[in-house]
């Protein structure tokens, strides 16, 4: 079958988007993602067995400026000011997270959120920008005839549900976060107005996957479908090279490590590590990654006596290769909204496959894996305390390498791309016959 693929991004660092694209190719479909053309980005890419068509998604206009005005701005030399580089903040000008006192039975789901009624102007036309896109993308993928239309996510909705109304193509949406219910919304008329989206497109899809069984579920209530497949991000099945097993040891005076891999985001619980860190002597804390938050959480590092240690980050490829040179993996995301509290980010089963424990925060779906694998510990991710317990639970040598080999022994049997994704490939098999 054709199936045409939509993903709201340059398609460059999205894993699950590659490995669905690259086992629906194996199987024998012919499949093209839609993304965006980033400088520096080729218009047509084949990778994997599958194709990436990139659009330059700027208005004609923008194009002219960007290009020709701004482009030539940019080789000019430019004359620093006080008004460009603002002196940095004092460490001592920092607050230290709040310090909870745990919860007992796993972290309560996070209350209603209370948001300003109206977008602002700049939320709105990024609304119409968005709808923009999608209209542009469905004709596109139109043109090519497909018999499946893919979205990835609820960004991408409108573009599949269009141009598969078009081709009378099948529709499958992939919805990789509980979408309206992620923190950085700051307003009710947005959030309604991607769940007006979603509750109109969602019940035409002749299929809903999801990333596990939660949010399944949440959508499922919403919406009242049926049958909403989990589908887990599980990476393919690797074996990280020895070398560069424990290898983080070298900077830690010995100590157990445990990593942080990601971006520096609000509301990923990187504040209450960094102070957590200075907590407890046993463990390590390293941080690899980038992101808006950096420089602060560097001067709190400094604040708390620079026990943490930062890292650049690794390539997407290797994500799994550069949490196995720690012992644990962290993911001390904090429940602030739905999303958060049901997730089951990517870097859950990257530290499987790399095998080390795990510590991870205790909402559902991180304690039905922590907990019932028996991979690692628990902590509230709002109690520094907390989590300095878990990790020094962690530095018990049997301890960590018996979680660690379950992690990777789940891993290799279970929670690995190779099986999992066989999950895809007979859903679109019954896609197929229905055709």
């Amino acid at each position: 079958m054709r199936i045409a693929m939509f993903v709201f991004n340059p398609c460059t660092r999205d894993p699950r988007v590659d490995r669905e694209a690259w086992i629906l190719a194996r199987a024998g479909h012919q499949v093209r993602v839609h993304a965006f053309l980033e400088p520096g980005l080729p218009v047509f890419e084949a990778r994997n067995g599958y194709e990436v068509i990139r659009t330059d998604q700027r208005p004609a206009w923008r194009r002219f400026l960007d290009d020709r005005v701004l482009a030539s701005l940019k080789k000019r030399p430019r004359c620093a000011t006080s008004e460009e580089a603002p002196p940095p903040r004092s460490a001592e000008s920092l607050q230290d997270p709040p310090d909870r006192e745990p919860s007992v039975g796993g972290c309560p789901p996070p209350p209603p959120r209370r948001l300003p009624l109206k977008a602002s102007p700049e939320v709105l036309r990024h609304q119409a920008y968005i709808a923009r896109i999608n209209r542009i993308w469905a004709g596109m993928a139109a043109s090519w005839r497909p018999q499946v239309c893919h979205a990835h996510d609820l960004d991408t909705l409108q573009a599949a549900a269009e141009a598969a109304e078009r081709s009378g193509a099948r529709l499958v949406y992939d919805a990789h976060e509980l979408w309206s219910e992620q923190h950085y919304f700051a307003s009710q008329e947005e959030v309604e107005a991607w769940e007006a989206l979603e509750a109109r497109l969602a019940p035409q899809a002749d299929r809903v996957l999801t990333v596990n069984e939660s949010i399944a579920g949440e959508l499922e209530r919403r919406y009242g479908l049926s049958g909403v497949l989990p589908l887990l991000n599980c990476p393919r099945l690797v074996t990280p090279e020895e070398a560069r097993r424990g290898r983080l040891r070298q900077l830690s005076g010995g100590r157990p490590v445990a990593l942080f891999q990601g971006g520096y985001m609000a509301d990923r619980g990187l504040e209450e590590l960094v102070v957590a860190a200075s907590l407890q002597d046993r463990v390590a804390v390293a941080l690899r990654g980038y992101g808006e938050r950096e420089t602060d959480l560097r001067e709190l590092a400094t604040r708390h006596g620079d026990r943490v240690l930062f890292l650049p980050p690794v390539p997407a490829s290797e994500m799994v290769e550069g949490s196995a040179e720690a012992d644990i993996g962290l993911i001390p995301y904090l429940p602030t909204c739905l999303n958060n509290y049901l997730c089951t980010p990517n870097k859950l089963f990257e530290y499987m496959m790399a095998g080390v424990a795990v510590a991870g925060a205790d909402v559902p779906e991180l304690r039905r894996f922590i907990a019932g694998e028996d991979l690692g510990s628990l902590f509230d991710p709002r109690s520094p305390r907390d989590l300095a317990r878990a990790l020094e639970e962690l530095a018990e040598p049997e301890r960590l390498a018996g979680c660690a080999a379950r992690a990777r022994r789940a891993a290799e049997d279970r929670f690995n791309w190779e099986r999992e994704g066989e999950k895809l490939v007979a859903l679109y098999g019954e896609l197929e016959a229905r055709s």
